[in-house]
Order: structure tokens, then sequence, then C-alpha cells
């Protein structure tokens, strides 16, 4: 697991008792100078400076009578945003991973394939909602706290460097981590190993509204090449939505992509942070495109139309990236 990945994992799930007998999580240091955290106490060699950390529950009757999972938590979330202090920032090895809330664990995956489990738990009295995490074993790090909330069809979590203190809020902290979780669909690998969503994109505009924004009567028009991928644009007589996947991308793609549109002197670009890390729009007179990453997949959708309600244009982008 790299260093990136498992800075996220360490400040994402506090431990919460990873066996039904766990007791006080002791932290103390060998002759070394080398952290040990354990739910026995430290041997009488270690230094005086050793400290019980806090109390876990204690029994199995105890961890049966944590509330059950919030619902809102239930399914399988892909990371689509980050933000640290209040700035967007990009990670190219968090890109595409997978969280998944089942019960009382979560169980978070890389793009990478590599899998860690985490028991969790609520405090069904926090405002806002709380829960703590724990890696299961092997691993020891210390236990922290995570806010959630969720918007639509989005989850966010958020929480402290390095678990240092309790989050009482979401803005407004320079060490505060943010991230939005997004639902996830099944993806495909196509033969060049890239996670190409395997959705129809016709069918993918036609089933988020793509009539309540052109009408009725709309000329459908499939493209596709193995460099750029399946394509699809619906054209009526008030507009053109056009949507477009291009395959084997990275961060830098993205990257690029805006760097070339902010060369054009016509164009407003605009961050999207909602939209996933990096994402972008870039609009010029009556067109407006959006720019995300999903699944090393650059998803490009591009509006034509009559209409100038923008709101209109970012709330459809937002349901077609929500079923990647």
């Amino acid at each position: 697991m790299n260093r990136a990945l498992l800075r996220l994992i360490v400040v994402t799930v506090l431990p919460l008792a990873a066996t039904a007998t766990m007791g006080d999580v002791y932290q103390w240091k060998d002759a070394e100078g080398k952290v040990h955290f354990s739910d026995r106490p430290p041997p009488d060699s270690a230094p005086k400076a050793t400290k019980a950390i806090e109390a876990v529950p204690k029994t199995a009757a105890a961890i049966e009578a944590t509330p059950a999972q919030d619902q809102a938590l239930a399914g399988v979330w892909s990371l689509a945003n980050m933000t640290v202090g209040g700035e967007v920032r990009g990670d190219e090895d968090l890109t595409g991973s997978t969280w998944t809330f089942r019960g009382n664990e979560l169980v978070l995956e890389s793009r990478a394939g590599k899998t860690q489990r985490y028991t969790i738990t609520l405090d069904a009295s926090a405002n806002p909602r709380a829960f703590r995490v724990t890696p299961l074993p092997p691993t020891s790090e210390r236990p922290g706290w995570m806010i959630y909330s969720t918007e639509r069809g989005q989850l966010r979590i958020a929480f402290r460097d390095n678990l240092e203190g309790r989050p009482t809020g979401w803005q407004g902290d320079r060490k505060l981590t943010v991230v939005t979780l997004v639902p996830k669909s099944d993806v495909v690998r196509n033969p060049a190993g890239t996670g190409l969503p395997d959705l129809d994109p016709c069918e993918v505009l036609r089933a988020q509204g793509a009539a309540a924004l052109l009408g009725d009567r709309l000329e459908e028009t499939r493209s596709g090449s193995r460099d750029a991928g399946p394509g699809c644009k619906l054209a009526s007589a008030t507009g053109i939505i056009a949507l477009v996947y291009v395959p084997a991308a990275r961060p830098e793609a993205l990257q690029a992509e805006r760097a070339k549109y902010e060369k054009d002197s016509r164009s407003t670009i605009r961050d999207e942070p909602e939209l996933g890390n990096l994402a972008f729009s870039s609009t010029s007179g009556r067109a407006t495109l959006f720019v995300a990453l999903r699944h090393d997949t650059l998803v490009m959708l591009r509006f034509e139309m009559l209409d100038p309600d923008a709101t209109r244009r970012r709330d459809y982008t937002r349901r077609v990236l929500a079923g990647f």
C-alpha cells in the first residue's frame, strides 16, 4: 500500500475493538524510541511515561449495544473529491478507491486492488453525525473521530490531520480533510486495463433526463473509437447534449485538457469540486463543457443549448457522474 493511501486510511478510520474482549488501549515507547499500542498493560520495563489512551468496549455485550449502522452509510462508494483546509487536492493514488460500508464494517479498496478492513461504531447523539473506526489487525494505529453527512446522493466525511481531535464542523480548520464519496456502479476492465464504465452513453443521457432539457424529439448519434471510447450526442431544435468517455486517462490528462481551454480567451474556466478532484467546466457562449475523472476514464459532457440556466446543466452533470 503506498504512503498516500496509507495516510488516508490512517486518517479515515479509528480503532474500535477488533475483538470482543478488548479493554483499555495503552501506548508506550520502548528503549529504542519505538511507539507501541496494545490492549494489554505494557511490560514492567516500559518507561514511566506509559499511559492508557482511552477505553473501548470490553465485552461482546457492549459491542452489541452499539447503535446500528446508519443506512445512509450503507453501500459501495467511490472517492470523488478531497479538500484539505478548504482547498481542492488531487491525489493520483486515491482516485478511484472504493469504500464499502456493510453493517459495522468498512472495507477500503485502492484502485490497485489492495484491501483493508475496519470496524466502525456510531455516536448516536452526535451533531454532526459521527463514527469511530478501527483498522483490523495487524495494524496498530490509534483511534480517532470522523463526522459525516449525506446530500444529493453523496456522502461527505471529514477528519482532522492525523486524527488529532474530533471535528466540530465542515470548515474553518486548516487541518480538516473532507472527502466526498459518490455511489459506485459496477465497472468492467477493457483490454487496456482501464476502468471504462460498462454503461451505454446514450442510455445514460436519456436516463438522467435529457428530454427535460431538450424536449422529447431527440436525434441520436453514436460515436467511438479505440482511442476516444464510446460517445453519444442527443440533439433537438433547442440544443445538443454530448457525452464521451476517454479511456486510459490519468489526472495529468485532465489537467492537460484544462490547459487547452485556458489558452482560449473566449472560454471561462470554473473549478467544479463537487464533480471530483480537479474537475472543471469551460463555458463559451451557449456551450458548456464539464470534464471529470472517473475510474481511469475521462468523462466529458458538452452542452450547447438555448436555455442559459447553468444550474440545470450542472445538476444534470452531477446526476450523470453519480452513476459511474
